[in-house]
């Protein structure tokens, strides 16, 4: 699949209106649609991949939740990587 990351942005936005409305296994395939369309080790496809690690934490999958939290830390924004700490605390509190 060749790297489109415009259309991987609208994927995650796609994401995030699923997930809001809890619609969870839509949420994640837009995530994982938007992870494929990524120019890898970007901030789009780490962002991607934090949001998936909610999906997934809310579908009590904590061991892949903490997966894509470690593929999403490198590339992911300073200003927001707390968030990431805080879930994957939240994982290991849950196994």
């Amino acid at each position: 699949e060749k790297k489109n990351p415009s259309r991987a942005i609208e994927f995650r936005k796609q994401g995030n209106e699923f997930f809001v409305n809890k619609n969870l296994s839509r949420a994640a395939c837009c995530y994982r649609a938007s992870i494929a369309l990524s120019t890898p080790h970007s901030q789009d496809m780490a962002l991607s991949y934090g949001n998936l690690s909610a999906v997934l934490f809310e579908l009590n999958l904590y061991h892949e939740s903490i997966r894509a939290i470690q593929l999403a830390s490198d590339a992911y924004p300073k200003d927001l990587k707390f968030k990431l700490v805080f879930r994957r605390a939240a994982c290991y509190h849950k196994l």
